[in-house]
């Protein structure tokens, strides 16, 4: 089982790349009501432009 500690301490670097340069060069696709096979369409159309 994974402490808070050590869940904080694997998650920093990607914390750190989304306050850094990260949020500016992604995108954000809400995947939330869509099946795999939608949210993999719609990101590959992300992706695609």
């Amino acid at each position: 089982m994974l402490s808070p500690r050590s869940v904080s301490v694997t998650l920093e670097p990607y914390a750190e790349a989304a306050r850094t340069w990260l949020h500016d060069a992604a995108e954000v696709v809400d995947t939330t009501h869509l099946t795999a096979t939608q949210a993999a369409r719609r990101i590959a159309e992300a992706v695609k432009g």
